[in-house]
């Protein structure tokens, strides 16, 4: 008997890209611990905060976000931002 159709493949295999553990933002990257990850992160960490701070900025002109902040300690982290 030949096959016509390849033969079926085992779970997962159908879908390399996302048993990829080397892409960004993989559980790989958080379980191996690294200088190169932890510069990835601290980048992405710095660019959150600096998009946090120029949002809070362009808001902070309408008064009915004024009147939330007023209201509202911390906006995005508690205790925190």
């Amino acid at each position: 008997m030949t096959w016509t159709t390849p033969p079926p493949e085992r779970h997962g295999e159908h879908c390399p890209a996302k048993n990829r553990s080397d892409e960004p933002g993989s559980v790989a990257e958080l379980v191996n611990f690294g200088i190169q990850n932890m510069i990835v992160y601290g980048c992405q960490f710095a660019l959150q905060v600096g998009r946090i701070l120029r949002e809070e900025k362009l808001l902070s002109g309408d008064e009915s976000y004024c009147a939330y902040r007023g209201k509202v300690r911390f906006r995005v982290i508690p205790g925190v931002f």
